[in-house]
């Protein structure tokens, strides 16, 4: 993309597996080795509101299982653009049920 192109894009939001039997609410972190400026942003607009909401939920590090490198997001990040990834757990269920 060129610089006029990435100006255009706020931010890249990535939802997965959002009908996941078992599932949870887990938002991947911010972190400045892995993330683009801005993904802690996203990330706490999240927290936010799962917390006004009353909802369980759980911040990921963006290394785990290498969500940060196999997901649609990496090229976002890659031009640094701030990215969101928010799965249900389509590889780490909520419960052990």
């Amino acid at each position: 993309l060129s610089a006029a192109e990435k100006d255009k894009i706020a931010v890249y939001l990535n939802q997965e597996s959002l009908g996941t039997p078992n599932g949870g609410r887990f938002v991947m972190g911010a972190d400045p080795l892995y993330t683009s400026p801005g993904t802690e942003i996203v990330t706490q607009l999240f927290v936010d509101y799962f917390n006004t909401v009353g909802l369980n939920y759980l911040v990921f590090h963006p290394t785990f299982q290498s969500a940060v490198q196999r997901s649609d997001q990496f090229p976002f990040i890659n031009a640094g653009i701030p990215v969101s990834l928010l799965v249900t757990g389509a590889n780490f269920p909520w419960t052990q049920e």
